[in-house]
């Protein structure tokens, strides 16, 4: 996480950029940051059991309506090739 929060910064100091260009990048860059924080906070909350073992729950039911989804789909192919994103 360090390595991320040490890139977000570095892009900060760009330059050459255009007015809108450089309002642009530092609008991302805040997200960016704060994005970066957010997960911080989600690793250290998995320290805690509780936290780690809903989070696992979570994910293995996620994945098991993916691959309910994904047998349907083989099924009844969508209509047009569109398939979803996973």
């Amino acid at each position: 996480m360090c390595a991320k929060r040490a890139w977000i910064q570095e892009q900060a100091g760009l330059e050459g950029l255009q007015a809108s260009q450089q309002k642009t990048a530092e609008q991302l860059l805040a997200n960016a940051s704060s994005q970066a924080q957010r997960i911080a906070r989600g690793i250290e909350a998995l320290a805690e059991d509780d936290i780690r073992e809903a989070f696992a729950i979570a994910n293995r039911r996620a994945d098991a309506v993916w691959q309910h989804f994904d047998r349907l789909i083989q099924r009844h192919p969508p209509a047009l090739g569109i398939l979803p994103l996973r």
